[in-house]
């Protein structure tokens, strides 16, 4: 679907799903997800079903030299407010560039901004995820707010960061990280 150098973002298929399950499953990975409970493979297939059927396409599998590393996906479509939500992680850290967790987002933005009718992208980043927060500020979304207390996780109450990141940011922000990085091949 797009490619960026050895970047490549394509749609999800059910050989994926073995992996994707393992990563999100991992302590690393659900330890900043929103629901943290083991996801079972029977979850996982109805998962897959649903998304499967989506138009346009929301999830996807993001790699490296057309290895599968990561994933990003946009929920909480709302089509008549034109706004959805984002959450991605790199499941694989082996041998892979420092800029890959920046080009699985910007990949990620860069479609749903060009081949959607969507006006916002809005994302919960958890307060102790500083990294996950300077790289989505990086990106160039805005702090829309800071919540304190607001998801019960493992236990704890957490605050977050309310991001956020409109169409017409992105032409801005993609300009400026193109001129940084290279741009998008299709």
């Amino acid at each position: 679907m797009q490619r960026h150098g050895k970047y490549s973002l394509r749609p999800i298929q059910q050989n994926d799903l073995p992996t994707l399950l393992a990563w999100r499953n991992s302590e690393r990975i659900s330890s900043e997800m929103l629901t943290t409970h083991k996801i079972t493979w029977e979850e996982h297939q109805a998962w897959f079903d649903r998304i499967r059927q989506h138009n346009p396409m929301r999830n996807f599998v993001f790699c490296y030299e057309e290895r599968a590393i990561g994933y990003i996906g946009f929920s909480d479509w709302d089509e008549e407010n034109s706004r959805c939500s984002s959450g991605s992680y790199l499941g694989d850290l082996n041998d892979i560039p420092i800029d890959a967790g920046l080009f699985l987002d910007y990949m990620g933005l860069d479609y749903i901004f060009s081949e959607t009718k969507i006006n916002k992208v809005w994302s919960y980043v958890f307060e102790h995820n500083k990294r996950a927060y300077k790289l989505n500020l990086l990106l160039g979304y805005q702090d829309e707010g800071y919540l304190r207390q607001h998801f019960f996780q493992n236990g704890e109450l957490r605050d977050v960061h309310l991001i956020g990141m409109l169409r017409s940011e992105w032409q801005t922000e993609k300009a400026r990280i193109d001129r940084l990085y290279g741009g998008i091949e299709e």
